[in-house]
């Protein structure tokens, strides 16, 4: 049985899609496989009483599991560094604000739903992270 010419470029276009839809394939798991990573970041208010506010929200995010009396003092001690913060940083008070209200919201347990301890969290690393207000 012999081939006729336009057979031979309908097997060749069949192969080429063929090859085409692995190579797609193989790259949709290949980028499938590696991780994004978010560079945090980078700080646009690098003022001191800034850097200060931040170092405060870190602290007392870190004691946002303790009891009371260790997360009140680090609150009152990032409530007088967030007043220090001049009123011309409006963005960096603004995301200090927002991040405050979620640890104390964490804190207190007041959250709502079956996953809302483990957003506001979530929330809470990430503005640890980022030195700013995530929002989802």
């Amino acid at each position: 049985m012999r081939l006729k010419p336009h057979q031979y470029v309908l097997i060749a276009l069949i192969l080429a899609l063929g090859s085409f839809n692995f190579y797609r394939l193989h790259r949709a798991r290949r980028q499938a496989a590696t991780p994004i990573t978010l560079a945090p970041a980078p700080a646009a208010d690098t003022t001191p009483a800034v850097v200060a506010a931040w170092a405060a929200y870190d602290h007392a995010a870190t004691l946002r599991d303790s009891a009371a009396d260790q997360f009140q003092p680090a609150l009152q001690a990032l409530d007088a560094a967030q007043a220090a913060v001049p009123a011309t940083f409006h963005d960096a008070r603004a995301d200090l604000e927002g991040c405050r209200l979620y640890l104390i919201t964490y804190h207190s347990h007041s959250l709502s739903g079956p996953n809302g301890l483990h957003q506001a969290s979530q929330h809470i690393d990430r503005c640890t992270q980022l030195h700013r207000d995530a929002a989802y």
